[in-house]
């Protein structure tokens, strides 16, 4: 299987991959063969610039963010980041999930939980630059 254990920020970001098709779709939706659309948070046109994640354009996670989709499919599934198994994709560039019935049950999961939207780049960075001020402040 070439599986491994793995580090927190490894199974993060495999969670991520494991999910990449939703944030594709999302994205594909948001455009609908157009190359720009509104950013429904600042109103400003944004622009694909034709690949995902290429442009202005980016996806984000609405109501809930990633983490925390990720911390409570971790607690219900009885796992932590570190109990699961990943394989390399991409020649060794990237992971996913090794197990097939991990791998299924937390997409189910994301799809279920997460409220995928596009906006601009430079919303999202500020959004987040505020979101780890908070966290910081709060001693997260």
């Amino acid at each position: 299987c070439g599986c491994k254990p793995a580090t927190f920020t490894q199974a993060s970001n495999a969670m991520r991959e494991a999910v990449r098709d939703q944030m594709h779709a999302a994205y594909m939706r948001f455009f609908g063969g157009s190359s720009s659309g509104v950013c429904p948070k600042t109103g400003a046109t944004i622009s694909h610039g034709g690949e995902f994640f290429g442009g202005r354009a980016v996806v984000h996670h609405d109501g809930m963010p990633f983490a925390q989709i990720r911390d409570l499919w971790l607690k219900a599934s009885g796992k932590t980041a570190e109990s699961l198994a990943l394989k390399d994709i991409f020649d060794g560039g990237g992971h996913t999930l090794a197990d097939g019935d991990d791998r299924e049950s937390w997409r189910a999961f994301h799809a279920e939980n997460a409220i995928l939207v596009v906006v601009s780049e430079s919303w999202h960075k500020q959004h987040h630059a505020a979101s780890d001020e908070d966290a910081a402040e709060e001693g997260r």
